[in-house]
């Protein structure tokens, strides 16, 4: 039986540990008032949804588009209507894997990704309206295509008269500045040109896809090539699997996206030379650019496909690139609802491998 002091002091503890589970909780409470005011400062929409579809947490950004304040508690498809992120939803709660995509919602467009939480068997989606980076990126490419197009006729005249100079001028010395004028005037219709094209894939995404000896495309493309490779002393070898000889694609564009790949190639390699191999693999077929050039660092590889990405500046204007090649590379490939790849290794090479639907 316990004694007078000792209840005494039983008691005192209980109420010591009692003011500390309230103090716990207060500052558990105001932990959560403070998470839940910065997810509600947050300007993208944000939604945790249980297993069931019931929308567990949602912030302010959320409740802006779905026109609801009491969201919580109800199920997400009652009031997103939308039936591409709903698909979507329902694809990656079966998938169980973070995922990412590009859809409407409403009238604009969002990027939408979701991240599950394995514990919680929860899962967050994030709405993140891009409707003005949509515009700003139109507005950019309008003025980049009509900018071209009003420099190309000119740099056109330019270059004519330029060459006729070159024909009739007697001294060497002119000679050889009326020279590094022509150069560097191909230079920049090399560049519109690719700037039109570029637009030309933005605006007019079409393909005419055709049935394609790829072994004959690309026979017809080293021929391009041959002086160079003379030139540079450098080898050019084909390794086409015979059940890939045949392929089917539109030939103008994959045409040009294979000779920027070897332009690259050629450009960059002093020694050794460029293997092109093409193989099937279940249902895709796989074309191969190798060469044994300077290869691009590791740090360099994420950014190499983005427009006016330039690895070398100085040695890129010696070899006249200006950093859109790939990035037209990368606009066929995907156009042909394909992937492109690459690995490489500094001063010993790179390899660009472009994988396309082996069916029309």
């Amino acid at each position: 039986m316990l004694k007078k002091g000792e209840l005494g002091l039983l008691a005192k503890n209980i109420n010591e540990m009692a003011e500390r589970i309230e103090s716990l909780f207060e500052e558990l409470r105001k932990e959560k008032d403070i998470l839940r005011r910065i997810i509600n400062s947050i300007p993208v929409a944000i939604f945790v949804i249980s297993v069931d579809g019931e929308i567990v947490m949602a912030n302010d950004a959320f409740k802006g588009i779905v026109h609801e304040d009491n969201v919580e508690g109800r199920l997400y498809w009652e009031l997103l209507r939308e039936a591409e992120l709903n698909l979507f939803i329902q694809q990656s709660k079966k998938s169980l894997k973070d995922m990412q995509k590009e859809l409407t919602v409403g009238k604009d467009p969002f990027l939408c990704s979701i991240k599950y939480l394995e514990e919680e068997k929860e899962a967050i989606v994030v709405l993140h309206n891009i409707a003005i980076l949509k515009e700003t990126d139109r507005i950019k490419k309008d003025l980049v295509a009509n900018v071209s197009h009003e420099l190309r006729t000119p740099l056109t005249v330019i270059k004519g008269y330029v060459e006729t100079l070159i024909e009739i001028e007697d001294e060497e010395e002119k000679k050889k500045y009326l020279k590094i004028i022509d150069r560097n005037i191909n230079r920049m219709l090399s560049m519109v040109k690719d700037l039109l094209f570029l637009s030309e894939l933005d605006t007019r995404a079409s393909l005419s896809v055709e049935e394609i000896d790829i072994e004959e495309l690309i026979e017809e493309i080293h021929k391009i090539f041959l002086p160079k490779l003379k030139e540079k002393g450098l080898y050019f070898k084909v390794d086409v699997d015979p059940s890939s000889k045949i392929i089917y694609a539109d030939r103008t564009k994959l045409e040009h996206a294979l000779i920027n790949l070897i332009d690259n190639a050629v450009k960059y390699t002093e020694k050794g030379g460029i293997s092109i191999k093409v193989l099937k693999e279940k249902a895709l077929v796989n074309i191969e650019v190798s060469d044994t050039g300077i290869g691009i660092s590791e740090d360099h590889i994420p950014y190499i496909f983005e427009r006016f990405y330039v690895v070398d500046k100085s040695r890129s204007r010696k070899k006249g690139g200006a950093g859109l090649g790939l990035s037209i590379v990368k606009h066929i490939v995907e156009l042909h609802k394909g992937k492109i790849f690459v690995k490489s290794t500094p001063k010993k090479g790179t390899i660009f491998t472009i994988s396309l639907p082996a069916s029309a």
